[in-house]
C-alpha cells in the first residue's frame, strides 16, 4: 500500500466529535506537518526509535492545538492523555510511512558527493522569508545573505559528510509556514524579483507541501530587507505566578486573546442547530422508550435547546455528527466558543 492509500485509509478513520469539532482539518493538517518535521530531525540527533518519533510527534501537535481544549473544556475534566492517544492512533500508521519514506529518501541523497538538500526548483513568490540568528544582522546587514553549511543543516546531515553551502528560506510571508527554531530569530524579507538570475528549490528535508526552499547562490544586500530584529532569545514568558496553577493561567490568557464571537453570530448559530434538535429528542425518547408525542417533544426540545445554550458537550458532539453542511458545523463551533 502506497502512502496516498494509506492516507485515504487512515482520514476515513474518523476522530471523534470532541476533537473534529474543535479543530479545523486543514490546521490539523499543518499542525501534524509541522510536527512530524520537528519530532523527525530530533530522532536523528537523539537517535530515537519509531515509536518516540510518533508519541513525540503528537505531543508536539498538541502543544500547538490544546489552546482549543483548553478554552472550551470544563476545568475539571482530564482531557488531555485521551486525546494524546487518540491522535497517536489515528496518525500511527501514517508518521511510520512518512518516516519509512523519508530515510529512503534521505539514504538516496547522502550517495552524493557533496549534500544537496535541493528538491525539484520552483518558482518563488515575490516576497521570500529567511530567518536567522541576531549574532548575523551586521554581517548580513554589510554583506547580504551568503550560502554557508549552518548548524541545524550539519546536524540534519550528520558527521563526516560534506555538504553544498546554502540560504533556506520560506515561500511565503504567512508565519505559520515559516521555520521555526524555537529561538527569537531576526526576519529578513528576500525580493525575489531583484534577483531574477538566483535559482530556488523545494527543502527536500520537508514534505512536499511545505513551503520551505532553497539557493545555493548569495543574495545581495539590496535584495533583502530586515523586518524584524530578534533578540536571540530562546525563552518563552513566564506564567502568571499570582495564577492558582498552570492551566487558570493558560484559560486567564486565551480569554484575553482570543476573539469571542458577538452575540448576534451566537444567535445565529443557534438558529442554525435548530433542526438538530427534534433528531437527537427522537434519539432520546426512543433510547428512553417513552411515548413519541407533542408534548413530550415539545418538554425535551425545549431541554436541550437550554443544555446547547450552556455549551454542553455531549449535546455539541452529537450535533456535529448530525451536522452535513459546513454552515451547521461553522454554528457549532461558534456556540463552543461563545460559552467557554
Amino acid at each position: 500500500m502506497n502512502l496516498q492509500e494509506s492516507i485515504r485509509r487512515i482520514l476515513k478513520e474518523k476522530l471523534t466529535a470532541r476533537i473534529r469539532r474543535r479543530i479545523p482539518y486543514d490546521e490539523m493538517e499543518n499542525e501534524f506537518f509541522e510536527s512530524f518535521d520537528s519530532a523527525y530531525n530530533l530522532t536523528k540527533r537523539k537517535k530515537l526509535f519509531l515509536d518516540e518519533l510518533i508519541y513525540t510527534t503528537i505531543t508536539m501537535m498538541m502543544d500547538g492545538v490544546h489552546w482549543r481544549f483548553v478554552s472550551t473544556l470544563p476545568e475539571d475534566e482530564f482531557w488531555y492523555d485521551d486525546i494524546h492517544k487518540e491522535l497517536e492512533n489515528h496518525y500511527r500508521d501514517r508518521i511510520t510511512q512518512m518516516y519509512n519514506e523519508r530515510r529512503g529518501i534521505k539514504e538516496s541523497i547522502l550517495r552524493e558527493n557533496d549534500y544537496s538538500p535541493a528538491g525539484k526548483e520552483v518558482t518563488p513568490n515575490k516576497i521570500v522569508v529567511h530567518k536567522s540568528n541576531p549574532m548575523f544582522r551586521d554581517k548580513i546587514l554589510q554583506d547580504g545573505l551568503k550560502v554557508k553549511a549552518g548548524e541545524c543543516y550539519k546536524i540534519y546531515v550528520g558527521d563526516g559528510t560534506k555538504c553544498k553551502p546554502a540560504i533556506f528560506a520560506t515561500n511565503s510571508t504567512n508565519k505559520r509556514a515559516w521555520f521555526d527554531s524555537t529561538y527569537d530569530d531576526d526576519i529578513w524579507e528576500i525580493n525575489t524579483e531583484m534577483i531574477p538570475d538566483v535559482k530556488w528549490y523545494k527543502d527536500r528535508h520537508f514534505e512536499s507541501r511545505s513551503k520551505h526552499i532553497v539557493t545555493f547562490q548569495d543574495i545581495p544586500k539590496e535584495a533583502i530587507i530586515l523586518k524584524y530584529k530578534g533578540t536571540g532569545s530562546g525563552d518563552v514568558k513566564k506564567w502568571d505566578k499570582n495564577s492558582p496553577n498552570l492551566y487558570e493561567s493558560i484559560r486567564r490568557i486565551l480569554k484575553e486573546e482570543t476573539n469571542k464571537p458577538s452575540e448576534n453570530e451566537f444567535k445565529q448559530a443557534l438558529k442554525d442547530v435548530m433542526p438538530l434538535i427534534p433528531l437527537i429528542s427522537h434519539r432520546i425518547l426512543h433510547d428512553e422508550n417513552v411515548e413519541h408525542n407533542k408534548e413530550n417533544m415539545a418538554k425535551l426540545n425545549k431541554i436541550i435547546l437550554q443544555k446547547v445554550k450552556e455549551g454542553n458537550d455531549e449535546i455539541l458532539d452529537e450535533m456535529w455528527e448530525l451536522a452535513g453542511s459546513k454552515i451547521i458545523k461553522n454554528a457549532i463551533n461558534i456556540i463552543t466558543f461563545y460559552t467557554k
